[in-house]
This record gives structure tokens, sequence and C-alpha cells, in this order.
């Protein structure tokens, strides 16, 4: 247990800081954030073509400068925030606070005797409250259901749009590996996906052939290429329909 002498009007557990890292993602990295992502994706093929490499190598500045901004945006927070104090008494109150938190007490209403909380006005975090405002990712595009067709050996793979608006011309494409080369599947394109509309692929399954990845691709008007959704599938784990 490390016990901290903090002051007594702040809190810790606040979302100011989560406000501010929001912020400051959205204003420097809004346009950024797919590349990050391609990244990631990227760095999993196993021939990384000239293309794919340049893919990396922007992907990695890109999340280099995303960790340095979070890494000094807290520091210059808690710089502000947290003050050291000597107060003797303090530290004591801290102490005495941490064992019985540490105990399951709970202490957060207990009162002195004209009133005035026995701790000062020290604010503990309560994992039972929650912010009114909560931060939630919702995928642009969310796979609802996987099933195989044992009598046709083909995939169904049920995917919903997320984004709120309407999609043009959005890629599909499921590949699987084989001896090093990555070999296509599937590749159609959607001409027109409706906001919460669910749209059922289905594909062939290859013989031996037990995992797949599935992909969701846009072209953006600059002719760059941006995943939208990138999963891998096994058929071990999917379950089996009859037609």
């Amino acid at each position: 247990m490390v016990i901290v002498s903090l002051p007594n009007d702040l809190n810790i557990f606040g979302d100011e800081l989560i406000r501010i890292l929001t912020e400051k993602i959205q204003e420097d990295f809004e346009e950024k954030l797919f590349r990050i992502i391609e990244c990631e994706v990227a760095e999993d093929a196993v021939i990384k073509t000239p293309k794919i490499k340049q893919c990396i190598k922007e992907g990695t500045k890109y999340k280099m400068q995303l960790r340095q901004m979070i890494e000094t945006t807290t520091n210059e927070y808690f710089s502000r925030m947290v003050k050291m104090e000597a107060d003797t008494e303090s530290i004591k109150k801290q102490k005495a606070l941490s064992y019985m938190a540490l105990k399951g007490y709970d202490i957060s209403h207990l009162e002195g005797p004209e009133q005035e909380p026995t701790f000062s006005d020290i604010k503990l975090f309560d994992p039972s409250k929650k912010a009114d405002t909560e931060l939630s990712v919702k995928k642009q595009f969310e796979i609802t259901d996987i099933n195989i067709i044992e009598d046709s050996q083909e995939l169904e793979i049920m995917v919903r749009n997320n984004t709120g608006h309407e999609m043009d011309d959005v890629s599909i494409k499921i590949t699987h590996v084989k001896e090093f080369f990555e070999k296509e599947v599937l590749n159609l394109t959607v001409d027109k996906w409706y906001p919460d509309e669910e749209l059922l692929f289905i594909s062939p399954i290859i013989p031996h052939i037990d995992e797949y990845l599935f992909f969701i691709i846009e072209e953006d008007y600059e002719g760059h290429y941006q995943k939208l959704l990138a999963k891998k599938i096994d058929i071990n784990t999917v379950s089996k329909i009859k037609s």
C-alpha cells in the first residue's frame, strides 16, 4: 500500500484529465488515428511490401507522437494539480484514512462533533458512482453474428453499420494466409449501406484452412484506403448451423 499526502480538495479520480486528453486527441490526431490502426494491422502481415512498410513507418511515427502528447499532458496536469504538503497532521489523517479504506470501512459519510467532516474534504473514489457523461467507443461497423453452414460449408458473417450515416462504395474482403501468401476468398463492393442496416456476407470455406481475415475498407477522396474493421475469424470457435 502506498500512502501519499495530497491536498484535501483534490478529486483524484475526476474526469478533468480525461476531458483534456480527449480534446487534445480530437484536435491533433482525429485525422491520424486510422493511420495508427492501419499500422497495427499491417504489422501482422506475413509479407511486408514497400507500401506496407511505409504504412507501418507512418503509423509508428503518429503512435509515438500520441504517446508523447499523453505523457506531456499528464505530467503538466499533475504538476499543476498535485502539491506536496509537509503537514504532519495531514499525513496522519491520510494514514488513518488509508487503513480504514483498506479494511473496507465506508468513511465517506463520517462527520465530526460539529457536523464537520472527520477527514476534512478528502474525496474518495466510489466505483459505484458514474460520471454524468461517460466516454464510450462505438465501433463504426460491428459483427453481430457468425455461423458456419454445415451442408454447404460456407461462412456467414452478419455486420451492422453503426456509423449513423449512409456509406457508399464500401469494400468487403475475406482472406486467408497460405504458404506465407495472403489469398482472397471474397472481394466485393457494397454500393449503398444504410445506417443501422445489417448485411449478410457469405464466403466459401477452403478445405484445411481454419483462420480467415475479414476486412471492411473505405477509399477516401485522396485514394488512401482506410480499414474500418479488421477481424480475425477462427472457424473452430464458430457455431455451426444447418442450411
